[in-house]
Order: C-alpha cells, then structure tokens, then sequence
C-alpha cells in the first residue's frame, strides 16, 4: 500500500459497483467494476474504518444519464 495511513484519513466510502440481483453487466454475476480489480476492493472494504455506501449496478441501469442530459445538466 502506497499510504499506510490511507484507511485512518477517510470519512466516508460512496462506491458504485457489484450486484443484488442483476445477473451482472459483464456476465453471470460478473460486474464490471469489482472485476476490474476485485483485489483493490477486498482490500478497501475489508480495511476500511468508515461508514460504506454501496450503490449496486441495478441502481444505474434504471435511472441512466443521457448524454444530451449530462451536456446540458454541467
């Protein structure tokens, strides 16, 4: 770990990755941030000394931002 005090500096943890019930968006039960480097994640959720805040994959997939929304929104 590049910052041994990293976990000890930390508030709060808002993620948005993994899955409830969606099957996944890479695969059966394969979401596409936690595969990327499901290391890192075990090592953040599992060191962390915060509240967590999971938002699951599904969360995202109802409520999708357009990009004519995210242009005219910033």
């Amino acid at each position: 770990m590049l910052d041994n005090n990293f976990f000890d500096n930390l508030k709060d943890i808002v993620f948005m990755g993994g899955t409830i019930d969606f099957g996944g968006n890479i695969g059966p039960l394969k979401e596409y941030n936690i595969l990327c480097d499901p290391e890192a994640c075990h090592i953040v959720l599992s060191n962390a000394k915060c509240p967590i805040i999971g938002i699951p994959v599904e969360c995202c997939d109802s409520n999708r931002l357009t990009w004519v929304r995210y242009v005219f929104q910033t």
